[in-house]
C-alpha cells in the first residue's frame, strides 16, 4: 500500500470518527434534556448493558478476518460466509443470554431487549464494513459511517420533537437506521465482491474462533473497563444516577478525540523505530508526551473549576447534579491523554499481552471499588472510581516503560508548567462568574500566552511540524500542488 494511500485512509477516518463523535454527543444532549435524568438513565443503562454482551457477537473473528483478507483478497466471500455463519449463531446465543438476564430488570425488559436489537443488526453492519477496511477501501467505511449517524440523528430528532418521544422509539430509531445502512452495505459487499454463501465447515469456524480469542478477550476487558460502571449504578443505585454521571462522561468521550488522533499520528513511527532506532523512538515518545502533558493539564484545571456552569450550559438545570461526577471525571481524562501514550509505547514494543494483564487487574479494580463507594457516594463514587482505575494505569505504564522517559526531561517540564496552570488557575477563579462562551476560550488564550516564554521552542517546531504536514498531506493527496522542501 503506497504512502499517499496511508495518508488518505488516515484522513478519512479520522474525519468520520470526529463528526460522528460531535455529532453524537450533540444528540446525547438533546436526548438527554428532552428525557430528564431517570428516562435519560434507563435509556444509557440500555445501552450499556447490551455492550456488555457485545464480544459474543463478534468472538473477535471481524479482526481475524481483516488480517486474512488484507494477506488473500481473493478469498474475501469464502471468509465472510464462514463469519456470517458463526455470527447468526452467535447472535442467537446472544440475544437469548440477554432476554434471559433482563428478566431481573423487570422495569425495562422491553428497553433492554430492543436495546439488543438494535446491537445484533449493528454489527452485521459492522462486519460487512470491516470487508471494506480490509481492502483498504476507507472512502466507503468512512461515509457508511457519517451516513448512519447521521440518518439515526434524523430519525432521533423526529422522534424527539413529536408525540413519540420515549425510550422505546428512541430504541426503533436505532433499530431501523442500524437495518437500512446493513441492507445498503450488504448490496455494496455483493456488488463489489460477490455473493454471500452460508458455510458450515466445522474446521474454518474453530480456525476464525481460535484465532479471534485473544481478540475477544482484549475486548470484553475494554468493554468491562469502560461500561461497566453505568451497569453497576443502575442496579446498585438508580436510574437518575445512572443518567447524570453518564451524562459527566460524554464530555470525555468527545474530548478524547485530541489524544486519540496524535496516538494515529504517532503508532507508526514508534513502531518502526523501535526496532531501527531506539534513540529516535524515545525521541519520539518524549515529544509526544511533552505535547500531551501541555493538553491535559488546563482541561483538568478548567473543567474541575468550571464543572458546574459547564454542565448547566450543556445539559440544563435537570442535569446539575452531574457536576460533582463532571468534577472528578476531568481529572480522569486529563490522566487518559498520557496513558494512552504510555499504551501506545507498550503495544508498539511487542508487550501487548502485559498491557491486557494490567487491564484485568484494573477491570477487578473497579468492580471492588465500585462495590464500595456506589452504595456510600452513589454516582460521584463511580466517577471517583474511574480516576483511581486510570492513576493505577498511570503508575503500571510508568513504572514498565521507564526506560523510555527522560527523568531530566519531565521535571523540567513539570517545572515550566506549574507557573502556567497557576496562572490559568487564578484567572478561571477570579472570573468564573463570568459567562462560559468567554471566559473558556479566553483562559485557553492566557494558557498559551503563560506557556509560550518557558516552551516558545516546542511550541515554534509543533506550529512548523502541523504546517509542514498538512500542507505536505494535500500535496501527496492531489488537493493542493505547492513545492515544499524535503525538510525543515
Amino acid at each position: 500500500m503506497s504512502y499517499k494511500r496511508v495518508l488518505l485512509n488516515t484522513s478519512l477516518l479520522t474525519i468520520a470518527s470526529t463528526f460522528t463523535a460531535i455529532l453524537g454527543f450533540i444528540i446525547s444532549i438533546l436526548i438527554g434534556r428532552k428525557l430528564g435524568t431517570v428516562l435519560y438513565g434507563q435509556y444509557s443503562f440500555a445501552l450499556a448493558f447490551v455492550n456488555l454482551f457485545v464480544v459474543f457477537l463478534d468472538l473477535g473473528t471481524h479482526t481475524v478476518m481483516i488480517r486474512d483478507i488484507a494477506r488473500i483478497p481473493s478469498k474475501t466471500i469464502s471468509f465472510l460466509s464462514s463469519i456470517i455463519s458463526i455470527k447468526l449463531i452467535s447472535s442467537l446465543v446472544t440475544f437469548i443470554l440477554i432476554f434471559t438476564s433482563s428478566y431481573f430488570l423487570s422495569d425495562i425488559h422491553t428497553t433492554v431487549v430492543l436495546s439488543s436489537c438494535a446491537m445484533i443488526i449493528y454489527s452485521f453492519f459492522s462486519l460487512f464494513q470491516s470487508c471494506f477496511n480490509a481492502h483498504q477501501m476507507m472512502i466507503h467505511h468512512a461515509l457508511l459511517t457519517i451516513f448512519n449517524k447521521v440518518l439515526l440523528s434524523t430519525m432521533i430528532l423526529v422522534v424527539s420533537f413529536t408525540s413519540l418521544l420515549s425510550v422505546h422509539y428512541l430504541l426503533l430509531a436505532h433499530i431501523v437506521s442500524s437495518s437500512i445502512l446493513c441492507i445498503i452495505s450488504l448490496i455494496l459487499v455483493v456488488n463489489y465482491f460477490g455473493t454471500i454463501s452460508f458455510s458450515w465447515d466445522p474446521s474454518k469456524w474453530f480456525y476464525f474462533l481460535q484465532q479471534g480469542l485473544p481478540f475477544a478477550t482484549s475486548s470484553i476487558l475494554v468493554v468491562l473497563c469502560t461500561k461497566i460502571d453505568i451497569s453497576m449504578l443502575k442496579l446498585m443505585d438508580s436510574d437518575s444516577a445512572t443518567g447524570l454521571y453518564d451524562a459527566a462522561s460524554k464530555l470525555a468521550t468527545v474530548v478524547l478525540l485530541l489524544p486519540s488522533n496524535v496516538s494515529t499520528a504517532v503508532f507508526p513511527a514508534l513502531s518502526s523505530s523501535f526496532h531501527s532506532d531506539r534513540t529516535q523512538f524515545n525521541d519520539y515518545f518524549n515529544k509526544s508526551l511533552h505535547l500531551l502533558i501541555l493538553m491535559a493539564l488546563p482541561f483538568g484545571i478548567i473543567v474541575m473549576l468550571l464543572s458546574n456552569p459547564i454542565t448547566m450550559f450543556i445539559w440544563g438545570p435537570s442535569f446539575i447534579d452531574a457536576h460533582r461526577s463532571l468534577s472528578f471525571l476531568a481529572w480522569t481524562v486529563s490522566l487518559q491523554f498520557i496513558t494512552s501514550l504510555f499504551s501506545l509505547c507498550m503495544n508498539a514494543s511487542d508487550r501487548q499481552k502485559t498491557v491486557l494483564l494490567i487491564t484485568f487487574f484494573a477491570v477487578l479494580l473497579n468492580i471492588i471499588l465500585n462495590i464500595i463507594f456506589i452504595p456510600l457516594y452513589g454516582h460521584p463514587g463511580a466517577s471517583f472510581t474511574t480516576l483511581v482505575t486510570n492513576v493505577y494505569f498511570l503508575l503500571s505504564f510508568t513504572f514498565l516503560i521507564r526506560s523510555h522517559i527522560d527523568y531530566v526531561k519531565l521535571l523540567l517540564l513539570i517545572a515550566r508548567i506549574v507557573p502556567s496552570c497557576i496562572g490559568l488557575f487564578a484567572f478561571i477563579t477570579f472570573y468564573r462568574s463570568h459567562s462560559i462562551i468567554l471566559l473558556i476560550p479566553i483562559g485557553i488564550i492566557v494558557y498559551i500566552l503563560l506557556i509560550l516564554p518557558f516552551h516558545y521552542t516546542f511550541v515554534l517546531s509543533l506550529v512548523k511540524i502541523l504546517l509542514y504536514r498538512t500542507f505536505n498531506l494535500l500535496k501527496r493527496i492531489g488537493i493542493y500542488s505547492l513545492y515544499l522542501p524535503t525538510k525543515i
